[in-house]
């Protein structure tokens, strides 16, 4: 197994400056939806290994209650995820409940998020695997930014999404972009029942789920799937229970961008190891950066000012005692001791 660690933040921080410019905003959406996901239906089976969950709650985070899986350590919310939930969630007005934050930045989002990531797969497909040419079918594509990226440095991929709002994005900046001369790769559909048949019938090499297990009703469901296509990889990227989870935790005027809205629960190192033997799959090589010390400066600098701090004493926190390159650094150390928030794996049956 290959491990690699960390990403510069410094990329992505004009991007993601929208979660503390638009605190307020994001914070009252992720209330609206945490209301509406404690309407629903008690969870008694952990999400991941499918054991009984404890009675009592491990901790609260915004509203929101969760159960550490004394089994497999998956991290699950108190609510099943009902159909009528998620439907509201990803699905109604075209999902645009869920996708006003990939309007934007198009191009930015291509070039500094997700070409890192074709690219670290191509790398570990061809140097770990002796595969140099495979194609990939990206489950839950979003706006279509790996489909994009893929394409872009020659590796055939095409991409399907529960919303129709955000297939026509893909579709859209896929034509006005004019890279290639193939119809746009996207495709809507409209149930978890038909993401499990493309993934079956599936006659790419490679399925992609990036920020998608942690969306899914039923993870295992897609994860059977997998094992009985034709399909031979597997790569992912789920959220994990690390230090972000307890700075939103503490931080209640700061938007939680970790565990809230349609992230329900968290993977764990021993969660993901449990799938794996569970389903006999193999890890090739992982991934660790997260984004950790990112809500760390995000929360100080918004919980401060809303206790009144004047705004020499926030540019002096923004600037020099937290500076991007010392919020850098930080999580540089999260990740190479695996405490950060986020993984990318690649694994192969």
């Amino acid at each position: 197994l290959k491990t690699s660690f960390s990403k510069s933040l410094l990329d992505i921080a004009s991007i993601k400056k929208d979660f503390l410019d638009e605190n307020d905003k994001h914070l009252k959406y992720c209330r609206e939806v945490s209301k509406k996901y404690n309407l629903q239906k008690k969870r008694s089976l952990c999400k991941n290994c499918e054991s009984s969950l404890n009675k009592d709650n491990d901790f609260i985070n915004h509203g929101t209650k969760y159960k550490i899986c004394n089994i497999c350590g998956h991290v699950n919310g108190e609510r099943e995820d009902a159909i009528e939930f998620t439907k509201w969630l990803y699905k109604d007005d075209g999902g645009s409940n869920y996708s006003t934050h990939y309007l934007e930045s198009y191009r930015e989002r291509v070039t500094n998020i997700y070409l890192p990531k074709v690219k670290y797969l191509r790398d570990s497909l061809d140097k770990l695997c002796n595969l140099k040419d495979f194609s990939i079918l990206d489950i839950g594509c979003g706006g279509g930014h790996f489909v994009y990226s893929s394409n872009m440095i020659g590796i055939k991929a095409r991409g399907v999404d529960i919303s129709d709002q955000l297939i026509k994005l893909a579709s859209e900046f896929w034509k006005l972009s004019k890279k290639f001369n193939a119809k746009p790769p996207f495709s809507c559909i409209s149930s978890e029942d038909e993401i499990i048949n493309e993934i079956i019938n599936s006659k790419a090499e490679v399925i992609s789920l990036i920020g998608v297990l942690e969306h899914l009703m039923s993870p295992n469901d897609a994860l059977r799937a997998f094992a009985k296509s034709n399909s031979q990889y597997l790569f992912f990227a789920v959220p994990l229970f690390s230090l972000a989870t307890f700075i939103e935790n503490t931080n209640k005027n700061t938007f939680p961008r970790h565990l809230s809205g349609g992230h329900t629960h968290l993977y764990t190192h021993e969660s993901i190891d449990h799938f794996c033997k569970k389903f006999g799959f193999k890890k090739v090589s992982q991934w660790h950066f997260g984004m950790d010390a990112m809500d760390l400066r995000r929360a100080l600098i918004i919980e401060t000012t809303k206790n009144g701090t004047s705004e020499t004493a926030r540019k002096l926190l923004e600037e020099k005692i937290f500076s991007p390159i010392i919020m850098n650094e930080i999580q540089e150390v999260l990740d190479k001791n695996l405490g950060g928030s986020d993984v990318h794996m690649l694994i192969k049956k």
